[in-house]
């Protein structure tokens, strides 16, 4: 199936940039003082895209949110906040440019409480 292989290229593509864009953030910084977790939330327009993500394991449910995030194909940021929100954020812009007018994609972040 042509659209799986596009589809889990798009992923997987997408983790390696977002981590190849925090390396240069991560090493002229020193911790975060913003905790918590970011996910991409994913909203499809194609019923085929869609299926093929679902086929693929790409996508599951969001347990407080009536949508599906992708599921992670990057580094964890372990709680560091804002190094999350840009790993998504590229994650969220290279699908969105990868599928045009075939997706909606959103970041969530979920601040941890102190």
């Amino acid at each position: 199936m042509r659209l799986d292989a596009s589809v889990f290229e798009a992923v997987e593509l997408a983790g390696v940039l977002a981590e190849e864009s925090v390396v240069p953030h991560v090493r002229r910084r020193g911790p975060s003082e913003m905790r918590g977790s970011s996910s991409v939330m994913i909203d499809t327009r194609d019923a085929t895209l869609a299926a093929s993500f679902r086929r693929l394991g790409l996508l599951r449910r969001c347990p407080t949110f009536r949508c599906w995030t992708v599921e992670r194909r990057w580094s964890e940021a372990f709680g560091d906040l804002e190094l999350d929100e840009r790993m998504c954020e590229r994650v969220a812009t290279h699908l969105a440019a990868a599928f045009p007018g075939r997706l909606r994609t959103r970041v969530i972040s979920l601040i941890a409480r102190a």
